[in-house]
């Protein structure tokens, strides 16, 4: 490793030409670079979850340009002038420049992309010629060993990052007024080695591997982000509105004001240093130790499940819910069933993968769903931690990619906004208060069921301007030792929906519970949504209540309300695909047209009608 010297670095010329990475591919490799979401990343839970163990990783970057904006600053104007980058105001991780030494003494660059990987699914083996195999090379007596060596310059700089992972690979942040001054206009080379007893023919293959490389084009670059977090594109217009946000790491609490446009260019961005208070000696935010004692005392209490495995420890049994708990224990119930059945041990660890492999393709052949077998899989390695690995149960995993490959993941389609607003009036005729407004907190909120019915009295914030009338939600407040699916606490939705703005209101005028803020149980949520579906002549399977979670960012999307980010942010999605699994704002005028003909009618009467009907029966 050495230090960064401008003069020393090899970078190629300018002008080079991008080659997309999916033409130098073949099939496979297309379609696996084409979906990176399904193919190649952590799907949320799984991104969550290492976050949440804190298994996160800190790139390194060379010293002089981490310690000298300037020079840094110099070096990302090198970098763009040879077409290797390009901006972002969306970065999503980060990668960190350092150098070696080169054989000819000059430098070559490379990317710190340890943080990166870490979103990623571990590659599968690959064998690759390493130093070590010349001494396992045998050469008859009288033989002479020819080898010809083709190198191409740059050749991995030639290649262009499919945009789909441009935004996960972003260099440190700079200042956005230097790209003012900036004009927007490739090294590590790829190397060929082929040997053998006959120098015609030794020549001859390495001309055709050449012939090839350069038929795919040689030159490029890969483009990268590098502009500042709290940046945006100078390109792009100013929408006339002003966006506040804290700093949580779920990145909530985000409102919006208008603001005039020559007033919002004048201030242009701002970025508020991070600000810590402690709480004072006997404040109500500080908590003493006995305090949380008490506290774990009686969670831990709360959870009578014996331990899944021996010498579990009590943190390790409540690391996931109680449900969750019995259902993995019905699994491993079934599957020491399975292999009881076959007279076969699982005590023997060579014949675990095999057995657990068998038992994953009976569950196909009997019908079971891929989820079933992705959660039979997590039962095995909370049961068996020792094979919690990656490279640990090797065949299992691959049969459930097999799965997975014959049986795609399907999505669960939008309710269309009519439907919903006449179950909603329906359910209110019915003084079914409780329940409606459930079904329109989730529906704007974009909540999970599970999420609104353990939202409390507290949790439902007024507003503070005079006149407004967008309440906010806080959500899995930490204060209460709550998280949500993905570890995060503490997080914030605004109710500023405009089809929905009399919400905040109609939720304070319905709360009855002492403690929450909905009077009701899941079973009974549950109860009176299937009957509304019975009675508007659906069936009860027509809709589940999740499917309200893909309703509210599709119908936003369909009618212009919400930005894809103001979506991403909105439903507390990490990634891009989670957002493409849930909104699908396309499909609503589909699963619309599906109705039968006199619901339709129905449906957009009262659509037209919920405005103005709608709050009378929350005593608006």
């Amino acid at each position: 490793m050495r230090p960064y010297e401008r003069d020393l670095v090899s970078l190629p010329e300018c002008g080079s030409h991008l080659l997309p990475l999916e033409q130098v591919l073949d099939a496979t490799g297309r379609e696996v670079v084409g979906n990176p979401e399904l193919h190649l990343m952590l799907d949320e839970a799984q991104w969550g979850e290492i976050i949440e163990k804190g298994e996160t990783v800190r790139p390194y970057m060379d010293a002089r340009l981490q310690s000298d904006p300037q020079l840094y600053h110099g070096f990302i104007k090198d970098l763009l002038d040879k077409g290797l980058i390009g901006f972002t105001s969306r970065p999503k991780d980060l990668v960190t420049p350092f150098f070696v030494a080169k054989k000819n003494g000059k430098l070559r660059f490379i990317l710190d992309c340890g943080a990166v990987n870490k979103r990623f699914h571990p590659p599968p083996p690959l064998a690759m010629a390493a130093g070590s195999i010349w001494s396992s090379v045998g050469l008859p007596p009288g033989e002479v060993l020819y080898t010809a060596q083709s190198d191409i310059r740059h050749y991995f700089y030639s290649l262009e990052l499919p945009c789909d992972l441009c935004e996960f690979f972003c260099l440190p942040a700079i200042p956005h007024h230097l790209l003012q001054a900036w004009g927007h206009h490739s090294a590590a080379a790829f190397s060929a080695d082929e040997q053998g007893t006959s120098a015609e023919k030794v020549q001859e293959v390495k001309d055709k591997v050449v012939d090839r490389l350069r038929s795919t084009e040689e030159y490029g670059g890969v483009r990268r982000s590098t502009e500042e977090y709290g940046g945006a594109r100078r390109s792009t217009e100013e929408y006339g509105g002003v966006t506040a946000s804290d700093a949580s790491l779920s990145g909530m609490a985000v409102c919006k004001r208008p603001m005039d446009v020559e007033v919002q260019s004048q201030l242009g961005g701002y970025k508020a240093p991070a600000i810590a208070k402690r709480s004072r000696k006997g404040s109500s935010r500080a908590r003493t130790k006995a305090e949380k004692q008490q506290c774990r005392q009686h969670q831990l209490e709360a959870r009578v499940d014996p331990p899944r495995f021996q010498a579990q420890t009590l943190l390790e049994k409540v690391a996931v819910s109680l449900p969750v708990a019995i259902m993995y224990q019905k699994r491993i119930e079934e599957l020491k069933f399975f292999a009881k059945s076959l007279k076969l041990n699982l005590k023997t660890k060579a014949n675990f993968d095999a057995i657990c492999c068998k038992f994953v393709n009976n569950m196909f052949e009997l019908g079971f769903d891929v989820q079933d077998g992705s959660k039979t899989l997590a039962a095995i390695v909370d049961a068996y931690p020792d094979f919690a690995p990656k490279h640990m149960l090797p065949r299992t995993r691959r049969a459930l990619q097999g799965w997975a490959k014959l049986e795609p993941q399907q999505t669960r389609p939008p309710i269309p906004w009519p439907l919903l607003a006449l179950m909603v009036l329906t359910m209110l005729k019915r003084k079914q208060r409780a329940t409606a407004g459930a079904v329109l907190l989730m529906f704007t909120g974009y909540l999970r069921p599970g999420e609104a019915l353990d939202l409390q009295r507290q949790d439902l914030v007024r507003p503070i301007m005079p006149g407004s009338r967008h309440y906010a939600l806080h959500l899995h407040p930490a204060q209460r030792q709550q998280q949500s699916k993905v570890g995060l606490s503490d997080e914030s939705i605004l109710l500023d929906s405009p089809l929905l703005p009399w919400l905040g209101d109609a939720l304070m005028n319905i709360m009855t519970h002492p403690a929450y803020l909905l009077d009701l149980t899941y079973n009974k949520l549950v109860k009176e949504w299937k009957q509304t579906l019975i009675a508007l002549g659906l069936s009860e399977k027509h809709a589940v209540l999740y499917q309200l979670r893909h309703a509210g960012p599709s119908y936003d999307r369909h009618q212009s309300l919400q930005t894809l980010p103001e979506v991403k942010q909105r439903g507390r999605w990490a990634a891009d695909s989670s957002v493409r699994r849930y909104e699908a704002h396309a499909r609503i005028n589909q699963e619309f047209h599906l109705l039968p003909k006199n619901l339709q009618d129905r449906c957009l009467k009262a659509a037209s009608s919920f405005p103005s009907e709608a709050p009378k029966y929350f005593g608006l």
